[in-house]
This record gives structure tokens, C-alpha cells and sequence, in this order.
């Protein structure tokens, strides 16, 4: 019993490790290069890009998604909220990158 305890302690932590909050720019691009989830928020809605079985998503936090696509780095070049590029917002410090999965 006490090693099955330890054993899903461990576990949990793991999880908290991978749950982090952006510090800087290379991190993020670390991230994407790692094909990981990243939570945004910009001009107070919530956004996702996402992983699931079909591919990758981009969501905003009322149901709205684009995907899937296979392809993570194109999903991000290509999706656009108000018709601006997301990585224009990011270069322009527009979004809050909040969490990376």
C-alpha cells in the first residue's frame, strides 16, 4: 500500500512539472518545438492550442475551434484571431501566454 502511495505521489508531481508558466520566449518555442498545449489568453477571451487523438487544435474558450491538422507548426502560423496571425500578437506582446502543458 505505502509504495502504491509513493508511487502516485511521484506521479502527481510529474504532473505539476509539466504544468509550468511561460517564462520567456525560447521556452515557448521549446514548447512548440515539443509539440505541448499552450493556454493564452487575449483581449480577455481564452484560447488553446491543443493536442488530441485526430491532431492538433486551436480553441477559444466558447467552443470554437480550427483543426484538426496534422501539422502543429503550420496550425500556428495559420490560425488568425480578428484576422491578425497569432505569432504577429505573440511578437507584439498582445497575448498572455499563461500556461504550457
Amino acid at each position: 500500500m505505502e509504495k502504491w502511495k509513493n508511487e502516485k505521489r511521484r506521479a502527481l508531481n510529474k504532473r505539476r512539472r509539466l504544468i509550468m508558466n511561460i517564462k520567456d520566449y525560447q521556452e515557448l518555442l521549446d514548447a512548440i518545438d515539443s509539440g505541448r498545449e499552450i493556454e493564452f489568453s487575449y483581449n480577455d477571451d481564452k484560447y488553446i492550442f491543443l493536442h488530441a487523438k485526430e491532431g492538433f487544435y486551436f480553441c477559444k474558450d466558447d467552443g470554437w475551434e480550427v483543426g484538426p491538422e496534422k501539422n502543429y507548426y503550420k496550425l500556428i502560423m495559420e490560425s488568425k484571431i480578428d484576422g491578425k496571425p497569432w505569432i504577429e500578437l505573440l511578437a507584439n506582446n498582445d497575448i498572455e501566454v499563461e500556461t504550457i502543458l
